[in-house]
């Protein structure tokens, strides 16, 4: 029992001691943070300055690159062309009407007339015949074939003879050579029809601007003189009748 007892009264001056050394120990760091403290401050102050960096000297024989500019990729955005819309402001144009193509064409032929007296004189008529590359044949094909049932009611005769026949016709320098069959020869109404004849094969064919006279052919050669006596060895005018 005074055993005990003796063993917790040393046990608390123990504990006793360990205090009061840490109060001294704390009260000898408050007097020497007193004493120091703006040693301690201008130590505080130095710790927390930025280093200071020195530069740094780069040979000269050195080359020193030129820092890559990095630039972030942009995406491209690609925007659809915008749609043209055409606004047709003007009127359409108006068509000419097309020309009417010429199918036929009127055509002079001459045939005679014989009066009461006997007096033989020519008539010109009209003929409306289709348009062709051959319009000088055409027309003297149309004469030989006489006159209409209309033109023999006003007395109009052909002294061409019967059976005579265009072959062919050809314009050359002004002068038509027509080609005809050898009943051209053979004429009853004897040299006033010959001449008659031949005047109207020639009148009618001079209508073409183109045509000044005619060389008379037959059966394709020329030939001098017709019976009676008619000329045909050259080319024949309207002044030769």
């Amino acid at each position: 029992m005074a055993y005990t007892t003796a063993m917790a009264e040393k046990s608390v001056l123990k504990n006793h001691g360990l205090l009061i050394f840490w109060i001294l120990f704390l009260g000898a760091v408050v007097v020497f943070i007193l004493l120091n403290q703006e040693r301690i401050y201008y130590a505080i102050q130095k710790g927390s300055k930025p280093a200071v960096s020195q530069p740094i000297t780069v040979p000269a024989d050195i080359s020193v690159p030129e820092p890559e500019t990095y630039e972030p990729a942009q995406s491209e955005t690609v925007l659809p062309e915008p749609e043209t819309i055409s606004v047709d402001t003007e009127r359409e144009p108006i068509e000419p009407e097309p020309t009417p193509v010429i199918s036929e064409r009127k055509r002079i032929v001459y045939f005679i007339h014989v009066d009461d007296a006997g007096t033989i004189s020519q008539i010109q008529t009209e003929r409306v015949l289709p348009v062709s590359d051959t319009p000088l044949f055409d027309v003297l094909r149309v004469l030989f074939q006489g006159p209409t049932t209309a033109e023999l009611d006003q007395n109009l005769i052909s002294l061409i003879p019967d059976n005579t026949m265009i072959l062919s016709t050809d314009v050359r320098n002004g002068t038509a050579y027509i080609n005809i069959n050898e009943d051209l020869q053979y004429n009853q109404f004897g040299q006033e029809g010959y001449y008659a004849c031949l005047k109207q094969i020639v009148w009618t064919a001079t209508e073409f601007p183109t045509v000044d006279n005619v060389q008379i052919l037959i059966e394709g050669a020329k030939v001098n003189y017709l019976s009676e006596g008619i000329w045909t060895g050259s080319p024949l005018s309207r002044e030769d009748f």
